[in-house]
């Protein structure tokens, strides 16, 4: 799957679902190069693998409540 499908596929599932977060266990790690190429409306990346549980549970519902994210970990 390349850089543009997996925009239209994640897009996809923001837009139509109205969905806020979206968890992506990428047990392989096979999209992490993938990553840098993603063009999300209006939602954020945070990797689970580099930034600390702590900071992503205090933007979610703290500073950010309303955002719309994108967590992914390249672990099952």
């Amino acid at each position: 799957m390349d850089a543009s499908q997996l925009n239209v596929a994640l897009n996809k599932v923001f837009s139509e679902h109205n969905t806020r977060i979206v968890f992506w266990n990428d047990p392989e790690g096979e999209f992490a190069q993938s990553l840098p190429a993603l063009a999300l409306n209006d939602v954020q990346l945070l990797r689970l693998d580099e930034v600390s549980v702590l900071e992503v549970k205090l933007r979610l519902e703290r500073d950010d409540p309303a955002g719309r994210y994108l967590l992914y970990l390249p672990e099952e």
